[in-house]
């Protein structure tokens, strides 16, 4: 039926003005436009009224008979009933109780043939059905269509008692030619409509098919949501579990001094709320995958986006205590600066996409002995600020060996610096360059890096002019205890 309303009401008020007017009246039922008119699908009472009510302002009142009886017979592909098989009105209106497909499931029928070509037909309502006049309109333009599927004429149709007055029940009686009329006749009376009806159904599969691409890249999209939902569960469990063996070293640390308690209980402090964050982003989708209303995907892709910030923070804060703490071998390897830093400039431009300019400077840096994981991180922090404050823009990257045999390694910005009052306490812990995110350990241990080094981590800055980042560490280097 609600398939019939819509072709019908594109007919006369044009395919976007329908659809605009449907989706309205239909938006209580949460449903998506393919699934309102599908003509095998079922759709609640209530969208059906509230559809109605939507279009009967703009196409008057018993616009549904009309709909009926001018798109029905165009709709065979029903599956209501095998209208294939040769038959007569007679016959139909006999077993009209097999073809409720066509209505809906709170209707049944009973007929009574009075003769050729006439029958009194009685609709009769299921307890509890509100009375509107919506489903006997429905019902009276059925009955006027049946005969037109078989090749008759459409059918006169008078009503005697209507249950949304107050009767009992809808009773008909249903009149129409014993003889399908000769081709010529019926030509001249349905070719209009049959051509409105034509450009209706052709506008109707356009929508449909677009519909189907839409839901297919909706599927797609899903399903990358859904195995992100997988990840932060995953990253969850192993947070957990990191947690757990931290507390068992703090159970080990205790004795040695009261820094490394302060530390813990410190880092403990800075886990708790991120912590918090990801778990009530994941019960959210918890409870919105078992509930009746399923989120959309802007809302499931800003609640994954949340709980992924979160992870994000947990992982910095993670990264600076387990970097400041774990025990280095006592023998440095050989570390090539000049590759690393191509290398990872290589991958931060695929994150960047183009919004970022690198350009790079090498200066020729001989292999000296180092922590190479420990300067990879301290190089990675430098680039991530940098790309984090300008957005977009230029970022210089440059590797030299000074006048006294100190390897330098600068990172320089055009984006909006640093402001004055921070730079003095920049490489503090809980400072940070970024407002409102990250844990602000980024900085201090890439400082306590560099003194491991024996090396230095400088920052230079003017507001407005970019920021200058500078780490010098002894060619020949050896790590401090």
């Amino acid at each position: 039926m609600l398939a019939s309303m819509f072709d019908h009401a594109a007919m006369r008020l044009g395919a976007e003005p329908a659809r605009a007017l449907f989706t309205e009246g239909a938006s209580s039922g949460h449903l998506t436009f393919a699934q309102l008119v599908d003509p095998m699908g079922w759709v609640g009472l209530d969208v059906f009224h509230a559809v109605a009510d939507a279009l009967t302002p703009r196409l008057g009142e018993g616009f549904l008979v009309d709909a009926v009886r001018w798109v029905l017979p165009s709709r065979r592909g029903l599956g209501a009933v095998d209208l294939t098989a040769p038959a007569p009105p007679e016959f139909f209106y006999r077993h009209l109780d097999r073809a409720r497909g066509f209505y809906a499931r709170h209707l049944t029928f009973s007929v009574e043939q009075l003769g050729p070509g006439s029958a009194q037909v009685t609709l009769r309502y299921r307890e509890g059905v509100p009375r509107r006049r919506e489903s006997c309109d429905v019902g009276r333009g059925i009955l006027a269509s049946l005969p037109t599927l078989f090749g008759f004429a459409a059918a006169e149709v008078d009503e005697h008692t209507c249950y949304a007055r107050g009767a009992e029940a809808c009773t008909y009686s249903v009149r129409w030619r014993s003889e399908p009329p000769h081709p010529a006749q019926t030509a001249k009376a349905t070719g209009d409509h049959r051509q409105a009806l034509d450009a209706a159904q052709r506008q109707y599969r356009e929508i449909r098919s677009l519909n189907e691409r839409l839901e297919r890249q909706l599927v797609e999209r899903t399903a990358q949501l859904s195995m992100a939902m997988n990840e932060l569960r995953e990253g969850h469990a192993v947070m957990g579990a990191t947690i757990d063996e931290l507390n068992q070293r703090h159970a080990a640390a205790v004795p040695n001094a009261g820094r490394s308690e302060r530390s813990v209980r410190e880092f403990i402090h800075e886990m708790r709320n991120p912590m918090s964050w990801v778990l009530s982003n994941l019960e959210y989708l918890e409870e919105a995958t078992q509930g009746r209303d399923a989120l959309s995907v802007e809302e499931l892709s800003e609640v994954v986006s949340d709980a992924r910030e979160g992870v994000d923070r947990m992982r910095g804060v993670l990264s600076w205590f387990l970097q400041l703490h774990q025990n280095e071998p006592a023998g440095l390897r050989p570390y090539d600066l000049d590759a690393d830093v191509r290398a990872t400039l290589t991958r931060c431009a695929r994150d960047w996409k183009g919004a970022i300019t690198a350009h790079l400077e090498l200066g020729a840096v001989p292999p000296f002995p180092a922590h190479g994981s420990q300067l990879r991180q301290v190089l990675l922090n430098l680039l991530t600020n940098a790309s984090r404050a300008m957005k977009t823009g230029q970022l210089w990257v440059s590797t030299r060996v000074d006048g006294a045999q100190q390897v330098v390694l600068t990172v320089r910005d055009d984006g909006p610096g640093i402001a004055a009052e921070l730079l003095p306490t920049l490489f503090e812990r809980r400072v940070g360059t970024r407002s409102g995110g990250g844990a602000g350990s980024g900085l201090h241990l890439c400082r306590v890096i560099a003194e491991r080094h024996r090396g230095t981590l400088t920052a230079e800055s003017q507001p407005g002019q970019g920021a200058t980042f500078r780490l010098t560490v002894p060619l020949s280097a050896q790590a401090a205890p």
